[in-house]
């Protein structure tokens, strides 16, 4: 079949996986062998189609190996980015990071704004590669996105951590001509350096954008924006620390009626905050200390009591 007959098949794989209405009623089904068919004759965005149908067991048997396979061919063929993007993710979320890395790579260079912003987070936070990080946050097309604002700001923040010296010269001393270390010495000057240590003007202006760009997708609802506020007034970033605006944030988070929860990140957010709530009302940050209501939040979460008292704003 050429790849002109391929996408006619593909074309009416989408109708019947939609159920488009004249003559094309929904069938799974037939929209599988549809696209499989397209696939085997080379068309990417089939394949593509078809890996996410056995992923999901649509009009086939589910089967996570058939997926993989048809999304690295697609991803493979002629750069299709969206399957490199899907793969790249895929392999990110498999613990697989610097492999995952690479195709996010690929369909960053050929425009793909998301994989620019997974990427450079992957990056930061599984890789530790700083300045791979801020290339990609840096890219124009994310200077308005918060979150890519956001990590760039610690990406920035971790490479000057990272650059703070933990071994002086002071703390060798000659003996039998070697040098022996005092590991106690420069682990504990490290660790003054760190806490003393203030981020640059520069990142501080990175934040207070980032922080301003959440806080307009707060008033819409934007239940992640409004955790990511709570935490940027409690830890001062872009902004003064407030311990009353970022337990205001949490509470109106965590009291959203269930009937609210559009998804289970949603779920999830509010969770994260109930916990941040329980450990300010623990400490008497931004409220008067409640040992009660703290200790209703650890019970209804059933959290841990152990990793709890642990735990650090």
């Amino acid at each position: 079949m050429e790849l002109f007959g391929a996408k006619l098949q593909y074309e009416a794989g989408m109708k019947y996986y939609k159920g488009s209405g004249q003559g094309y009623t929904k069938n799974r089904s037939k929209a599988f062998r549809l696209f499989k068919e397209a696939a085997e004759a080379g068309l990417d965005e089939a394949m593509l189609q078809l890996s996410k149908m056995y992923a999901l067991g649509e009009g086939c048997a589910k089967d996570h190996k058939e997926s993989l396979k048809w999304l690295e061919r697609a991803a493979n063929n002629k750069g299709n980015i969206e399957a490199q993007y899907i793969l790249g993710m895929h392999y990110i979320n498999a613990r697989e990071s610097i492999l995952g890395c690479e195709w996010l790579e690929k369909a960053a260079k050929l425009g793909h704004v998301q994989a620019m912003l997974d990427l450079g987070e992957c990056y930061l936070n599984s890789l530790s590669y700083y300045d791979k990080a801020i290339y990609w946050l840096s890219q124009p097309v994310l200077s308005n996105h918060p979150t890519a604002l956001y990590w760039l700001a610690e990406a920035y923040k971790r490479k000057e951590i990272n650059e703070i010296k933990m071994f002086d010269d002071e703390f060798y001393d000659r003996l039998d001509d070697e040098y022996i270390l005092d590991f106690d010495a420069c682990q504990k000057k490290y660790e003054n350096k760190v806490k003393d240590y203030q981020p640059s003007p520069k990142i501080n202006k990175i934040y207070k954008k980032a922080l301003q760009l959440f806080e307009e997708k707060v008033s819409f609802g934007d239940w992640k924006s409004v955790l990511t506020v709570a935490y940027m007034y409690l830890h001062g970033q872009g902004t003064e620390i407030n311990y009353t605006k970022a337990f205001n944030y949490l509470y109106s988070l965590a009291n959203q009626p269930k009937s609210d929860y559009k998804s289970k990140n949603n779920e999830h957010y509010r969770e994260r905050a109930l916990i941040e709530l329980a450990k300010m009302y623990e400490l008497g940050l931004g409220c008067e200390q409640n040992i009660d209501k703290c200790n209703e939040i650890i019970n209804e979460l059933s959290i841990d009591k152990e990793w709890f008292s642990s735990m650090k704003l």
